[in-house]
């Protein structure tokens, strides 16, 4: 699977995704529990 350019991205789609990113890493070092997705990997 080929994933898009990140410039490629439209500008709300980047900021988005930059805030999921930022949120996920800073509850990670908090040591808060990851909700899993129905059907993925643990």
């Amino acid at each position: 699977m080929q994933t898009p350019q990140w410039q490629a991205l439209p500008a709300e789609m980047r900021q988005s995704v930059t805030r999921l990113m930022i949120s996920l890493i800073l509850n990670h070092i908090d040591g808060e529990p990851v909700v899993q997705r129905e059907g993925t990997d643990p």
